[in-house]
This record gives structure tokens, C-alpha cells and sequence, in this order.
């Protein structure tokens, strides 16, 4: 037993601090609510009073011994999903109105000169195209202008970096591109009804 208060004070910090338990029991069983009150108020005062000073000793303690302290729950296990989110929950916040949503278009209209849907206080696209293309037509076509670079290229590197440009001038591309040189599904033989299959 000469070892045990040694034993006691090793493991002393390792182990949770707990509150002292007192028990009062009066022989003639009467004892005032006014007694018992103050009697738990000293207690605790002493405990708060005890209880930073003696964890500040263990934290020094451990510190000078080198052994740092050992957390169960220090934040490695808190971040782990505990549950399974549910259908409802997860079709809830896919559904759910919000600005991150995309949102029915309400505000439709018929354009007045072409009769199709544009959205209102806006231009209708299928007119702004008509009309593109009639002044496209009109003025012959915007000619591209030329890089400087692409003044002092040579033809055959042309022909590489923009095939298409060149190809209605190559008959062997333009054979290539005719329809019996690509390949297609074979058409499915007719049906008769009249014939039977044979057994």
C-alpha cells in the first residue's frame, strides 16, 4: 500500500476531475432546507475555487513531463456525416424555390409582326434574323480583313491551317465528300404481308 498514493498521483491527471460526494445524516432526522442550501453553496464555491488552480498544476505538469494529452473527440471524428440524408430531404432542397434554381419564363409574348413567342420589352429574334440576313444580302457580304500574317503565308501552308477555304478547289475532297463514299446503315427489305414465313 506504500505505493498507492504514488499510483494515485501518476494517473491523477490522466483521469476526469470529479466533485466530492458528502452525506449528512441527522440523528433526530430534522434538518432545516435553509441548512442543506447553505451547506451545497459552500461546496460549490470551494470546488470553483479548487478546480482552476489544480487543472493550471496538471497542465504545468504534463508540459515538464512531455506527455501531451489524449482527446477522444478532438475533431478527427466530428466532421463525419452521422446519418444518411434522406430522399425527402435531399429532393427538398433540389426543389426547393431558391435564386440558385433555374425559373419558368412567365413573362411571353407573341411578336406582333411574326406571330412567334419572344420574351417581352425584348427584340424577336427570329425578325432581328430576317432582317440580318436581307442587309447581309443587300450589301454583299462584310469582306474579312486580312492579317498581315496571313498576307505573307505561303499557299500550301494556307491549305493546311484552313482546309475549307481550299476545298472547293480539290475534286478529290469534293468526291469524298459525296454521299456513296460515306458510310450509311443499308435500308431494311420491305415487308409483305401476304407472304408466310417459312416453317
Amino acid at each position: 500500500l506504500s505505493g498507492l498514493p504514488a499510483l494515485s498521483g501518476r494517473f491523477a491527471g490522466m483521469m476526469p476531475r470529479l466533485p466530492g460526494i458528502q452525506l449528512e445524516i441527522s440523528i433526530n432526522g430534522k434538518k432545516t432546507a435553509q441548512q442543506i442550501t447553505e451547506k451545497q453553496h459552500q461546496a460549490d464555491a470551494e470546488l470553483s475555487m479548487a478546480t482552476p488552480l489544480e487543472r493550471l498544476a496538471e497542465q504545468i505538469a504534463q508540459r515538464q513531463a512531455g506527455n501531451k494529452p489524449i482527446y477522444i473527440d478532438n475533431g478527427i471524428f466530428l466532421a463525419a456525416p452521422k446519418k444518411k440524408t434522406s430522399y425527402m430531404k435531399r429532393r427538398r432542397r433540389q426543389l426547393a424555390p431558391s435564386d440558385k434554381h433555374v425559373k419558368f419564363l412567365d413573362s411571353l409574348g407573341r411578336c406582333p409582326a411574326c406571330g412567334n413567342f419572344k420574351r417581352q420589352h425584348t427584340l424577336c429574334m427570329s425578325c432581328f434574323g430576317e432582317i440580318k440576313a436581307m442587309l447581309k444580302k443587300d450589301q454583299g457580304g462584310v469582306a474579312p480583313t486580312k492579317t498581315p500574317e496571313t498576307l505573307e503565308m505561303d499557299t500550301t501552308d494556307k491549305k493546311i491551317l484552313y482546309p475549307s477555304k481550299f476545298l472547293k478547289h480539290d475534286d478529290f475532297l469534293k468526291e469524298e465528300m459525296k454521299p456513296q463514299y460515306i458510310l450509311t446503315r443499308s435500308k431494311t427489305l420491305p415487308f409483305d404481308r401476304t407472304v408466310s414465313p417459312k416453317k
